[in-house]
């Protein structure tokens, strides 16, 4: 598989343009509920951040209130490997002390591609934090993740239909670039192409999950 690597200067220019677009939407789509559920979003991100090296791994939450999660306990070995290896855009020193949570969410602290699933999905959340607002522009309600087999995160979105996308999260080739865009992105394409189908076939379809996106060979 091609696979395509950012430079620093691509990556510190896309992130600015990613910053610009969810200035636009927040001022746009902002409501109180959106807001309680990104606070929702970085909060769960902060805990599994934490939980990684606990041994704990989100089992699943819901995106609607009321807002519900549940962890398992999950030992793995990559955990054993040095934090600056695993996360190394974060800043940590060898042998030196976590920064806080604010501290990191103010780098772009992606887990390397060898992390812990644990880390991947801290990434995971709060990547869908940073892009909520253009979620909730593209008309796109977050409903559910659920973490399987602490293989892969199916998320589960809700417009008109739900959809289900599938991460991988585990034996990872690559780091985990944007999956919040990549993930909007591909419902964009996915809910448009079934807006050109019969209205009453769409209804139909409407309470079912049998609509899946599966980003694990391209994300």
């Amino acid at each position: 598989m091609d696979t395509y690597r950012w430079d620093d200067r691509q990556l510190l220019h896309h992130c600015a343009e990613m910053d610009a677009d969810s200035r636009r939407h927040e001022a746009r789509v902002k409501t109180p509920e959106d807001v309680a559920l990104r606070e929702h979003l970085v909060q769960l991100s902060d805990i599994q951040f934490d939980g990684a090296r606990l041994g704990l791994l989100l089992s699943w939450t819901s995106f609607t209130a009321p807002r519900t999660s549940a962890f398992t306990a999950r030992l793995d070995a990559n955990m054993s490997k040095p934090w600056p290896e695993l996360l190394p855009h974060a800043g940590i020193p060898d042998g030196g002390i976590f920064p806080s949570h604010e501290a990191r969410r103010r780098t772009y602290w992606q887990p390397a591609a060898n992390a812990p699933p644990a880390l991947h999905l801290a990434w995971l959340l709060q990547s869908l934090a940073s892009e909520l607002w253009a979620f909730r522009a593209a008309r796109l309600d977050l409903h559910r993740l659920d973490v399987v087999d602490a293989a892969y995160a199916d998320i589960v979105v809700y417009r008109g239909a739900l959809c289900t996308v599938r991460v991988q999260i585990a034996d990872r080739v690559d780091p985990l670039d944007f999956p919040g865009v990549l993930i909007r992105e591909s419902l964009e394409d996915h809910f448009r192409a079934n807006d050109r189908h019969d209205r009453d076939d769409h209804r139909d379809r409407c309470d079912r999950r049998d609509d899946l996106i599966d980003l694990r060979h391209r994300l």
